[in-house]
């Protein structure tokens, strides 16, 4: 569990009297990954009203919550942000949709760090690296196929490859994981 501001007293309540298990946004996060709006998940979850009183004491009335699992599903992640008022607003879904993906993936790779278990190497073939060298240069599709001598659509196509082998949403987060794990050098 890592936190920034929910009020320590209530983590450790929810700790130590284990919480997790009638906690109805935690139950709708097992059983559908995304975005959740908690009084949605207060409704679908019913007879947990003690809970709901016990966090809306110590702040947290309203917000938001984005799950995500690795591709393997062996780690998941939620990401909660709550306070006293948090209107529903369909830009905080989206802007949750665009960031927490970027949290998760830290947040993965912090867990394997501590683990001490190495990061499988993801099979970048030559060609995959030396695109990806290209796209660290700031080069875009069409300048990386006229430097290659291949097509646009190629470099493309590697680059999609690339940034599924590597887990990334960006091409810019796949350049930053693939110089964290050293599959290129910077140069």
């Amino acid at each position: 569990m890592v936190n920034v501001s929910y009020p320590s007293a209530w983590l450790d309540i929810y700790l130590s009297e284990r919480l997790d298990r009638v906690d109805p946004v935690l139950m709708e996060h097992r059983l559908h990954f995304g975005v959740q709006y908690w009084s949605d998940s207060y409704e679908k979850h019913t007879g947990h009203e003690q809970f709901v009183t016990l966090a809306e004491d110590h702040g947290l009335k309203t917000g938001y919550s984005y799950g995500l699992k690795t591709e393997s599903g062996k780690m998941a992640s939620l990401f909660s942000f709550g306070g006293r008022s948090m209107k529903r607003v369909l830009r905080t879904c989206g802007i949750l949709r665009r960031i927490v993906p970027h949290l998760h993936q830290a947040l993965v790779r912090i867990m394997r760090e501590k683990s001490h278990r190495a990061a499988p190497d993801p099979g970048l073939s030559a060609r995959e690296k030396e695109v990806l060298k290209w796209v660290m240069a700031g080069k875009s599709s069409w300048e990386i196929s006229e430097i290659l001598k291949i097509s646009e659509r190629t470099v493309k196509y590697h680059v999609q490859n690339i940034m599924q082998k590597v887990h990334a949403v960006t091409r810019a987060q796949a350049v930053a994981i693939s110089v964290e794990e050293g599959l290129i050098d910077i140069e």
